[in-house]
């Protein structure tokens, strides 16, 4: 009757050597089976009756009662599944609207994808999703979720797929989406992806700025799909495209904003005394003093943008106040140190960098006893940046060749830097500058 389709009637069923008793004996019974039917025709079951129990026939207003019945079920079942279908839809539309937002919300790539990764294998159902990036020597898996096999992880980690080989190389190679739903029957299948169970995939290429970069992929090793999931696949595609867009622009301007603001620096280098290199020197110190401090990327950007413009204001100060080889008088000193908040206010119209650097730029002068300039702040009221950079900065002045004094030996500047410890300097920065260096050039 599955088979088939139709209503079936045994008027003695004991009679069809196919019949079964529950009693184990067949007796003189009527049974009458109805197929239940979706929206589309589709059989979903069977409503049966029978009379094994008091025995006798099935009248005809019995039988077309069943059939009513089973007509009104077969409509009852399609509701309950087209609204549970539509439950699950706007499930997902909700999930794909939430995955959208938080793509916008972020910058980093590798965040993007694993975001992505994450959102797709929860809402398709497949097994695991992963991103495979195109390199000229071939397709990596750079980002995986899911539940992926032991055996596979173990295969992919160790190779790079050629470019225009299987399912995911050929939407590699043609920009379109495949789906295989029986994956060791598609003739691009993999032998040794089939050698593994790979039982269902669904490829989708991802392109940035109009030309592909990788392959969105939804594999599954327990059970083949009926459904298609390149709609989703496809939308998510699309998010991710534009998400990867918008990082990868981001990141160019901050790149190129970032080269400039160190090209101002270095071009400071020329109208003061400073000796070739020393924005570039202060940097590094710095920056490998934070990091031995634990501070994270967001400080680290912070710490190297002031390091760059840390004498910016030094642009407002008249040269021969600037350049004067001898000692200044108490009005041009004065002048002088105008040059941190002249720093400050000069940065501040550029409009995009982040407050912290430009605490680097107004209070690298100051000092931990409060003797320091321009706010005379003192110990940890003083920024942690401002008073990091303030020990790379003495020590490469201290290093440095200038037209009033001569360079000074690393280790004359260490002791220098230790006599200040408590003074001018934090001192649990200057044992850690002062160790790090030491260590550094294996003293």
């Amino acid at each position: 009757m599955l088979e088939g389709g139709e209503p079936l009637y045994l008027e003695d069923a004991s009679q069809a050597p196919e019949a079964l008793f529950f009693s184990g004996r067949p007796s003189r019974a009527a049974y009458l089976g109805v197929p239940l039917r979706d929206a589309e025709g589709r059989v979903l079951g069977v409503l049966s009756a029978d009379t094994a129990e008091q025995g006798g026939g099935l009248l005809p207003e019995d039988r077309h009662l069943l059939l009513a019945l089973a007509e009104a079920a077969g409509a009852a079942i399609a509701r309950l599944e087209a609204l549970r279908k539509a439950q699950g839809e706007a499930e997902r539309f909700r999930a794909l609207a939430e995955l959208s937002a938080r793509l916008e919300a972020l910058e980093d790539p590798e965040a993007i994808l694993k975001e992505a990764m994450e959102a797709l294998w929860r809402i398709s159902g497949f097994q695991m999703a992963l991103f495979s990036e195109a390199t000229p020597e071939g397709l990596w898996t750079r980002v995986v979720t899911g539940e992926p096999p032991e055996a596979w992880l173990t295969q992919v980690r160790h190779e790079r797929q050629p470019l225009k080989r299987g399912l995911m190389g050929q939407a590699l190679l043609t920009g379109e989406a495949l789906y295989a739903p029986s994956y060791p029957d598609h003739p691009l299948a993999l032998p040794e992806r089939v050698a593994l169970g790979l039982k269902s995939a669904a490829h989708m290429p991802v392109g940035l700025f109009g030309r592909t970069v990788g392959v969105l992929s939804l594999l599954d090793f327990r059970r083949a799909y009926r459904e298609d999931p390149l709609p989703l696949l496809g939308f998510a595609a699309r998010r991710l495209e534009r998400a990867l867009e918008k990082a990868q622009t981001l990141q160019q301007l901050r790149q190129t904003r970032e080269e400039a603001l160190k090209g101002l620096g270095v071009a400071l280098e020329y109208r003061d005394l400073e000796t070739a290199g020393h924005t570039e020197r202060v940097t590094a110190l710095a920056l490998r003093l934070a990091e031995e401090l634990g501070l994270g990327e967001p400080a680290l950007t912070e710490l190297r943008l002031g390091a760059y413009l840390h004498d910016l204001g030094k642009l407002a100060i008249p040269d021969p106040i600037l350049k004067k080889p001898g000692k200044l008088s108490p009005e041009e000193w004065e002048r002088m140190k105008a040059h941190a908040i002249l720093g400050e206010e000069m940065a501040q119209r550029l409009g995009f960098l982040p407050p912290a650097t430009l605490e680097v730029i107004r209070h690298h002068h100051e000092r931990w006893d409060g003797s320091g300039y321009p706010d005379g702040l003192a110990g940890e009221a003083i920024p942690l940046l401002a008073r990091i950079f303030a020990l790379a900065d003495v020590y490469d002045a201290l290093t440095s060749e200038r037209p009033y004094k001569p360079a000074w030996s690393r280790e004359e500047a260490l002791a220098e830097i230790e006599r200040q410890a408590g003074r001018q300097f934090d001192p649990e920065l200057a044992r850690a500058f002062v160790r790090q260096l030491r260590e550094g050039y294996g003293g």
